[in-house]
């Protein structure tokens, strides 16, 4: 009787640790992990994940951790939850990363059916740059067993890609071992092909002077960076590539 009375306490205790509050999907209801955006650096720029609620009831306990930022120090930015315009809103620079990973933000509460933003807006100036920014989001039941999310904002000088589209540029392969190919259809005045690390560091520099340039990357390590097509001082692209081997 013992045994089954514990027997049914260890089941209810898994159960209960093995429920699944909430999913974290892109605004178009698409499950991922990464939302990734390129815009005008002359306009705001807001990037969003949805907290769902699975649970047939409120959901509340959840917690957002700051992991990283990334971007430019002129950007301004800024981490908020809440849907629409209900909701908080927290400075990058002054209250999230001064305090790195010791910054975390309870989450508002959720009603069964419905869901939370989590957003994150980088405000350029009008200075061309990368930013990226880590949270890791979880239930305070279940701290280890969270989810951790990832928004990049490539911003552009826009008034220089008028007249470009998505096909004129190709950025290749998107997972690469000892290069990485640039491809551009259309004729382009003093291009350049920059490649940056994560925290904006330039580690190459190519001209472009032909329609498709080999780049070298056999002396980088392995990682993620971000692969800048410049025309004439402009950033006209911005594509994120890997570097496995």
């Amino acid at each position: 009787m013992y045994k089954h009375i514990l027997f049914v306490l260890f089941m209810s205790a898994f159960t209960l640790s093995a429920q699944t509050y909430f999913s974290l999907t892109d605004e178009f209801g698409n499950d991922t992990d990464t939302v990734e955006a390129s815009g005008d650096v002359y306009a705001n720029t807001d990037l969003k994940f949805k907290l769902n609620n699975l649970l047939n009831e409120q959901l509340d306990s959840v917690m957002i951790k700051h992991i990283s930022t990334v971007k430019n120090p002129s950007w301004y930015g800024q981490l908020c939850e809440g849907a629409g315009a209900a909701g908080q809103c927290y400075d990058i620079d002054i209250q999230i990363s001064m305090n790195g990973q010791n910054f975390e933000l309870l989450t508002s509460n959720v009603d069964s059916g419905a869901y939370n933003e989590l957003k994150v807006s980088y405000m350029c100036g009008g200075v061309v740059g990368t930013g990226v920014t880590r949270l890791y989001v979880y239930h305070m039941s279940d701290s280890l067993n969270g989810d951790t999310i990832t928004y990049i904002f490539n911003g552009l000088d826009m008034s220089s890609v008028e007249d470009l589209n998505k096909e004129d540029i190709k950025v290749f392969p998107s997972l690469a071992d000892y290069e990485v190919n640039v491809q551009i259809n259309k004729p382009i005045t003093n291009g350049e092909a920059r490649i940056l690390n994560l925290i904006g560091q330039e580690v190459s520099k190519t001209n472009i002077v032909q329609e498709q340039t080999r780049i070298d990357v056999r002396l980088l390590p392995k990682g993620c960076y971000f692969m800048e097509i410049r025309e004439a001082g402009k950033t006209i692209k911005s594509e994120r590539f890997y570097i496995s081997r």
